[in-house]
Parts: C-alpha cells; sequence; structure tokens
C-alpha cells in the first residue's frame, strides 16, 4: 500500500526520458501556479509533438494546441476487444 511509480514513469526514467505530472493544467484551477509553470516547461522544451501516456486527467484545449504537430495519446488495454480504450 505504498505510493510508487507507474511501470511507464519507470522506464521513462530509466531510459533518461523526462516525466513530468503536474496537479493540473487548468491554468484557472485549483493548482494554477503549477499549470502555469507546467505551461513554461512545455514552451521552453520546443517540443513539435507531445505523447501522452498514462495520464488521469483531461488536457486542456492550450496544451493540445501547443505543438504544432499535435499530441498523441496513447492507452494500452488489456480488456477484451470493444471494451476499454484500444
Amino acid at each position: 500500500m505504498k505510493l510508487q511509480a507507474s511501470a511507464v514513469k519507470q522506464l521513462a526514467l530509466s531510459h533518461g526520458i523526462p516525466v513530468a505530472q503536474p496537479m493540473s493544467l487548468r491554468l484557472n484551477g485549483k493548482y494554477p501556479e503549477e499549470a502555469a509553470a507546467a505551461r513554461g516547461q512545455l514552451l521552453a522544451s520546443g517540443a513539435q509533438a507531445m505523447i501522452v501516456a498514462a495520464y488521469g486527467l483531461i488536457l486542456p484545449q492550450w496544451v493540445l494546441d501547443l505543438p504544432p504537430l499535435g499530441c498523441l495519446n496513447i492507452h494500452a488495454s488489456l480488456l477484451p476487444r470493444w471494451r476499454g480504450a484500444a
């Protein structure tokens, strides 16, 4: 019952891939300072595309519009065909 990093995060970190997990990305939400800091990080990265994996929150429109080549949400599912994310 201890908090631990997901398998996705562990793999990314073991390969030197930066991982960001802000509490919120809503600039007018409950954590506006953290969202603004995350926005600054994303802008500074100069990323052309974004891949989102194992993120449990809905991305605001400003995030989706940020990278010129768009965002890709990957979500694997072990559920049977026609159920859950595919």
